[in-house]
């Protein structure tokens, strides 16, 4: 006798015919009878009752046998399979493939039948109508075919009628599918896993719309116009010709055009794709994100791409609205995870656009979309996917029984469709890894930035023997402790475990790499600024020019850091009261002169171009090198400049893919790791034994640092040697929010920071957010 336990029979569910009007009841037994027929249901008449069950089947003859009943049961169920193939990801795959066999033309309405709806909408026959009319539609889908017609006045239009008798079909059609639903739900695990009711109740209030051909044409004339707000001259939407739209039919100007998944024809027609594909996503996202409607269906027969290389929008029947408070979660979210890796805002993301039926252990989700969404995090910008990144947070929304909007749904879907678009026709190009796409996604916010008052800064001198440079005037103890073994067992590890990591900067890192300082890939590509317009505006040669200055600049920038960090860890060897911190910190010293090294060495025989010091950075180093007080040169050096330069080396590492310059970025991301730890044990408790009026000092200090870092990333200095008016270049940074955004990552490594040693008062969290370096709602 077998050990294996019995499986367990579907669950019936069963429906009360007697309940329905005899036309929905016959309809009923049709939908069902075809179900069955296939193999998909089982099914029994008892007495009034019809009581059905689930057959099983492998998930590929299921697929056949929805397909083939979908097909059979008319265009309310073709439209229902068209939405499944349309949406991969969010359907088991074996499904969505095989609907895509629904998405073929469907048969048309005969010719006399549209001509007979256009007389009764239109109130004239159509040769009175139109100059000429074209019987053969170009389109024929499910709920409704186009024709192509010219106008009395000569205007080439396309003409869409909705095919007759349909609103009625339908609506008995989306009785009987949620009351189908309803039983399905009552199947135990089957329905429970899939929310067939929401999905139908869903798909219906869509259908709906898109039956009244007088809300497409409204949708289509806002689309437009909030687009003509914003220059989009490579954007093209149809025209509603007034007074010939009604319910069942849409009279619009024609656009001539090649579907933009037609790879063959647009590449041999020698368009830019690149800026096709571009155009078309700012254009997607801005109304997404910034208006707030958006194009629901951007499938290839909806975008279309004319003969002088625009874009064309078509078929405006699906759209998608969002309201500000929904745009400003997915603004917060998108980055949140893509950038800051910061999974706990994406689980409050999460429960912001959604409604949770249950309690829900924010720290278990967070850890869930971790285990999903972290794996990603090795992945270059440029190869993520933001659909799969959404699919992940809806995969974990459903685990938590959280119902998020249609909305979001309808963007995960746009937002494959263009991936593949973008694979197809240019595979080579990182759409949403392209800054100015980014831009789009982290909204048009505009933070006003407050400047600190400067305080005065230090006596300097310069000099020309031996070497040109700069001397500090400053005024310090020097610290001797008689203490060498003072119990400081958290530094003894940390000087323990540098000593371990030292390297050679000569011998440890590869010299042989060649690099191309014309190319775009390297430690530049994620600037703020290069989704300014006024790069924008640049051909590939001056792109080419502009990387090569960029990467020279932020490279000779850090070069000119480390020195700073140098001769500021030297200082406090010197000051330092313990013996631990100074046996840290002359390894600190060492660390620091193999990073301007290696920098150095990059710049001169890889780039062949250096840059001074930015005077903002320029002046922050002064600052720190020439205070007395030893804690404030921490403060300074080891929290904020060293962590925002590890924020910066993470950026950089990741989304680099110049060899060379990871390689060095690696293994001055681990000695600066250190570093910040460093700084961060030394004050450990220290401000705790301090005044108020001494604290509010340091906190001041610590607002002009952060002002002084984030105008160094405007990059002054090559704006004017790449020829663009200095006044363009800054106010195209400084209205960035890439720009924004990258101020508030890199101090994100620095504020946790601040609250480890007992700094972060909501006092500076307000001051911090005055100057852009934190976000009000962080």
């Amino acid at each position: 006798m077998s050990d294996a336990a019995p499986i367990a029979a579907p669950r019936e569910a069963s429906i009360d015919l007697g309940r329905l009007s005899p036309g929905d009841a016959a309809r009923l037994l049709e939908i069902v009878w075809t179900f069955a027929s296939n193999g998909l249901l089982v099914v029994a008449r008892r007495n009034r009752r019809l009581v059905i069950a689930p057959q099983r089947q492998a998930p590929r003859a299921l697929a056949v046998a929805m397909r083939r009943s979908f097909a059979q049961l008319g265009p309310t169920f073709v439209k229902f399979g068209q939405v499944v193939a349309s949406s991969p990801g969010l359907f088991p795959r074996v499904l969505a493939d095989e609907f895509r066999r629904l998405l073929d033309d469907v048969p048309p309405e005969p010719a006399d039948r549209i001509r007979r709806t256009l007389q009764h909408e239109l109130g004239g026959p159509v040769d009175a109508l139109f100059a000429t009319f074209d019987d053969t539609p170009i389109a024929a889908a499910s709920v409704a075919q186009v024709h192509r017609a010219v106008l009395k006045d000569g205007t080439e239009v396309a003409v869409k009628v909705r095919r007759p008798h349909l609103r009625r079909r339908t609506e008995r059609d989306l009785r009987l599918m949620h009351l189908l639903a309803r039983g399905l739900e009552r199947m135990g695990a089957v329905g429970q896993a899939v929310n067939p009711v929401a999905i139908v109740d869903d798909f219906a209030d869509t259908l709906r719309l898109e039956l009244d051909l007088r809300i497409e044409a409204a949708s289509m004339t806002e689309f437009a116009a909030n687009l003509s707000a914003h220059t989009h001259d490579r954007i093209v939407v149809p025209r509603a010709i007034d007074g010939m739209v009604t319910e069942r039919v849409l009279v619009m100007t024609y656009v001539e055009g090649t579907p933009v998944d037609d790879a063959d024809s647009l590449l041999a027609a020698d368009h830019d794709v690149i800026g096709m594909v571009r155009a078309a996503v700012r254009a997607w996202v801005e109304g997404a994100l910034d208006h707030g409607l958006f194009h629901g269906d951007v499938h290839a027969g909806n975008l279309f791409i004319t003969p002088d290389s625009k874009v064309a929008f078509l078929d405006f029947g699906i759209m998608g609205r969002l309201d500000p408070r929904t745009r400003g979660v997915l603004q917060r979210a998108l980055p949140a995870v893509l950038i800051d890796g910061d999974y706990r805002a994406v689980v409050q993301a999460i429960f912001d656009l959604g409604a949770a039926d249950e309690f829900v252990d924010i720290d278990a989700a967070t850890e869930d979309v971790r285990a999903v969404l972290e794996p990603l995090a090795s992945v270059k910008l440029g190869d993520l996917s933001y659909g799969e990144v959404l699919q992940s947070v809806l995969t974990v929304a459903t685990r938590y029984h959280v119902k998020l909007p249609r909305e979001l749904v309808l963007i995960v879907k746009q937002l494959l469709y263009f991936e593949r678009y973008a694979l197809v026709l240019a595979p080579d190009y990182p759409l949403l890894a392209d800054p100015q796409i980014l831009q789009q996604f982290l909204g048009a916010r505009t933070v006003e930035v407050v400047r600190p008052v400067i305080r005065n800064r230090p006596v300097t001198r310069a000099f020309d023997a031996p070497s040109p440079g700069l001397a500090v005037a400053r005024s310090s103890d020097v610290s001797f402790s008689w203490v060498y073994d003072g119990g400081r067992d958290d530094l003894t590890k940390l000087y323990e475990k540098a000593k371990r990591s030292q390297w050679n900067a000569t011998t440890d890192i590869d010299w042989s790499i060649d690099v191309d300082p014309l190319a775009v890939d390297g430690m530049s590509a994620y600037l703020p600024m290069l989704s300014a317009e006024a790069f924008g505006r640049f051909n590939q040669a001056e792109q080419a020019n502009a990387a090569h200055h960029f990467n020279a600049w932020i490279t000779s920038q850090f070069m000119h850091g480390e020195q700073g960090a140098l001769l500021a860890t030297a200082k406090l060897v010197e000051e330092v009261p313990s013996t631990e911190a100074k046996f840290y910190g002359a390894t600190q010293v060492i660390d620091e002169a193999r990073h301007v090294e290696a920098y150095s060495r990059y710049l001169a025989e890889k780039l062949e171009m250096t840059y001074p010091v930015n005077p903002n950075l320029r002046e922050l180093l002064e600052l720190i090198v020439a205070d007395s007080r030893w804690d404030v040169t921490y403060l300074g050096m080891q929290i904020v400049v060293e962590g925002i330069a590890l924020a910066a080396f993470g950026l950089i590492h990741q989304f680099s893919t110049e060899p060379l310059i990871k390689q060095i970025t690696r293994y001055v991301m681990a000695d600066e790791a250190r570093h910040v730890a460093f700084g961060v044990l030394s004050l450990n408790g220290l401000y705790d034994e301090m005044t108020d009026a001494e604290k509010r000092d340091r906190e001041e200090f610590i607002v002009e640092a952060a002002w002084l870092m984030r105008d160094r990333f405007m990059a002054t200095e090559v704006w004017e040697r790449l020829g663009i008016p200095l006044d363009d270049g800054l106010l195209d940074s400084t209205r960035s929010p890439m720009l924004q955004l990258f101020q508030r990552v890199l101090f994100a490594k620095v504020t946790p920071n601040l609250r480890k040693i007992g700094l972060m008062s909501d006092r500076l969290r307000d001051q911090l957010v005055s100057v852009g370096a934190m976000a009000a709602e962080d």
